[in-house]
């Protein structure tokens, strides 16, 4: 081991799901100047033994811009006067980052005239101050922006824009545009971390059904089961869109007629999709597990004092043998 001067370091990003400990040089540009050198054994008392009782001296806050200093401590649980303790810290630089206002939380700390001093070092994620929508001409804005979570003033957190794209895209798929495209464009305002966000939409063209095939079943016929759809193949007199989320309804209507004839283990999924006539269509081929068909034996009951049988078997709607 080196004897390096220094402050013991601890970071979690977010995402991550435990903070890591590390010994770093001082920073140039430190606002805590060390009055004295650290050896590298001191650090690791410090941060290592829980026995050595260091009282905390104070808590310094940097990088925040819209997240006040009181609120930062608040959610940290630390504060001057404490006996320091890493683990403590740890857990309150866990909390900052669950608050999702941070994209990176770091905690310094050392000694200074026989007291701990902590340095909370936080990376805010950009606030929004716009939020607008382009390249829509067939989905009105009303429309997209109700599946639009972000607002102005919210914190730009990654996690929310990944919502609101799958939100649009569900949204156009619906619609039929299936190969809609949305791009986050992210724009810096003039106020301090501050940016426009424009959801910037490709929407192509409908996607139609070609052709639907289903395979395995032989209790109901394919004419049957696709009488039971309301996914249709494209022709001069039906529009035939191809609707990822009418076609898993149009599967569980298919697994209840299935279900009502007693094939209770019958699984049916979409076996695979393909693409054809330049990505305008698409054959839909739809795989039917039947499984076992089963029967009602005898039906029985007991307990009841109250209630006759006679009254019970009234309000009993499964058929022995059926």
């Amino acid at each position: 081991a080196c004897f390096l001067t220094g402050w013991s370091f601890m970071s979690l990003q977010a995402g991550r799901g435990c903070a890591s400990i590390h010994r770093i040089k001082p920073r140039m540009n430190e606002k805590i100047m060390m009055k004295t050198h650290i050896t590298a054994l001191l650090i690791v008392i410090l941060v290592s033994s829980p026995a050595l009782s260091i009282e905390i001296g104070r808590i310094d806050i940097e990088g925040n811009i819209f997240v006040t200093e009181t609120k930062i401590q608040s959610i940290l649980g630390v504060k001057a006067g404490d006996i320091f303790n890493a683990e403590k810290v740890s857990q309150g630089i866990k909390r900052l980052v669950r608050t999702k206002d941070f994209s990176d939380v770091q905690a310094y700390y050392a000694e200074e005239g026989g007291k701990a001093v902590v340095m909370i070092i936080v990376e805010e994620y950009p606030r929004v101050q716009s939020v607008s929508v382009e390249g829509n001409r067939k989905v009105k804005e009303k429309d997209i922006k109700d599946k639009i979570s972000l607002r102005d003033g919210y914190f730009a957190r990654p996690a929310m824009i990944t919502r609101d794209i799958t939100g649009i895209r569900d949204l156009y798929g619906e619609k039929g545009y299936n190969g809609a495209k949305i791009e986050v464009v992210k724009t810096p305002a003039r106020e301090e971390h501050k940016i426009f966000v424009t959801y910037r939409i490709d929407e192509g063209e409908k996607v139609k059904i070609n052709h639907i095939d289903i395979l395995g079943n032989g209790v109901f016929s394919s004419k049957d089961l696709l009488g039971l759809m309301e996914s249709k193949p494209d022709s001069w007199f039906r529009g035939g869109d191809y609707k990822p989320k009418v076609l898993e309804e149009d599967i569980e209507k298919m697994l209840m007629l299935y279900r009502d004839e007693g094939f209770i283990d019958a699984t049916i999924a979409i076996d695979h999709i393909e693409s054809v006539r330049e990505g305008r269509y698409v054959d839909v081929y739809i795989r039917v597990d039947e499984g076992m068909q089963y029967y009602v034996g005898d039906i029985s009951w007991d307990g009841n004092e109250e209630v006759e049988d006679e009254r019970i078997e009234d309000l009993i709607m499964l058929v022995e043998g059926a």
